[in-house]
């Protein structure tokens, strides 16, 4: 018997969070019948971070080539692959895809559309009103499956709600951990952030925070990731005093030897779903800082593996960056953090796309 194919739409060009998700996620689905396939956007002929993973992990995909906004905007050309690639399921990553599929299901509406909603930007106005858009085509899906239950409550028209949580993915979990215990002797102390450089990420914040510290000198704070508040940030930085202590990384192909270099991570977003940086973090037993938005308490339910603060609230992060110092070196982290691994697996991920997927 064949694998019943998914046809599975991801607009992205780097290798974002969901896009690893999705292919780690392929070559088991395929032992359990399902045949992903993932289709990518491409506008030019240069090969994106996305498709080259795609090609290292040995994975089939599908370009959906196309020339302006218009032709994106029409559905002419989803409908098209759909019918070349003949999928049993249809599957969204975000904006686009669910634009695409939302404008051709007149030819295709006989087949599933399982919508994936993973979180949005608050950039500009301009954004906003995508992400408006995107929640009223998201509701016209079969099945819209979000990646934390605080997202639920955004879609109180959704047709079949489901959450299928993010997972520790395979390859965060080879090599060694976090720093060790002699790197850091007499060293500052090393907080990293991991993300875009945006509002909704909060990292302003973190810079206010970290210039509160009567010892801000004792500390060193990484950044990776770009985005368009990055120039405001190098600036802010300035102003507050901390350009010293703050180091711009840059956007990195993978996370994993980054937070080999840490004692700490840091996450203070004022908005997220499901953050697969808490997950990697956890895998490469690093303690956590993060702010209380998505689903962030559910991976830190335990007050040893990480601190959660309220979000905004600088005075409260200020003090999680200096109870982290001292979380670090608690034995209990260590089994806590083995704990989110588990319960986060990738078996159990795949168990519920596999339980998805029958029931369509």
């Amino acid at each position: 018997m064949s694998a019943a194919r998914v046809l599975a739409f991801l607009d992205t060009g780097i290798l974002s969070g969901p896009a690893r998700q999705l292919i780690a996620a392929i070559p088991l689905l395929r032992e359990r019948g399902y045949d992903v396939r993932p289709v990518v956007y491409q506008s030019g002929e240069a090969r994106t971070d996305f498709r080259r993973a795609l090609e290292a992990a040995d994975i089939d995909y599908s370009v959906l080539h196309y020339g302006t906004r218009r032709d994106l905007l029409s559905g002419k050309l989803v409908e098209e692959l759909i019918r070349k690639e003949g999928p049993r399921i249809i599957q969204t990553h975000n904006f686009r895809p669910a634009v695409g599929v939302s404008l051709s299901r007149r030819a295709t509406r006989d087949l599933p559309w399982v919508a994936f909603y993973h979180g949005h930007t608050l950039e500009d106005w301009k954004v906003r009103v995508y992400n408006g858009i995107e929640r009223i085509l998201l509701q016209r899906s079969d099945v819209l499956v979000t990646v934390a239950e605080r997202q639920r409550r955004r879609f109180p028209f959704a047709r079949r709600l489901e959450t299928i949580p993010n997972a520790v993915l395979p390859s965060a979990r080879q090599g060694p951990s976090r720093r060790p215990a002699e790197a850091r002797a007499g060293a500052n102390f090393v907080l990293g952030y991991i993300g875009r450089l945006s509002h909704e990420k909060g990292v302003d914040i973190l810079l206010r925070a970290l210039a509160q510290l009567s010892d801000k000198e004792t500390f060193t704070l990484r950044l990776v990731g770009d985005g368009p508040d990055e120039l405001m940030l190098r600036q802010l930085a300035v102003e507050l005093g901390v350009e010293q202590q703050v180091e711009f990384v840059g956007r990195l192909a993978s996370a994993d030897a980054f937070l080999e270099t840490l004692d700490a991570l840091v996450l203070p977003s004022r908005s997220e779903g499901m953050p697969n940086v808490l997950l990697e973090a956890a895998a490469k037993d690093v303690p956590m800082v993060a702010t209380d938005v998505g689903d962030v308490r559910r991976i830190l339910s335990s007050p040893h593996a990480g601190t959660v603060v309220p979000a905004g609230d600088v005075p409260a992060l200020a003090a999680a960056l200096l109870g982290i110092v001292r979380l670090a070196e608690d034995p209990r982290g260590i089994a806590d953090r083995r704990t989110i691994v588990q319960e986060f697996g990738l078996e159990r991920r795949i168990d519920r796309l596999v339980t998805l997927y029958d029931q369509l």
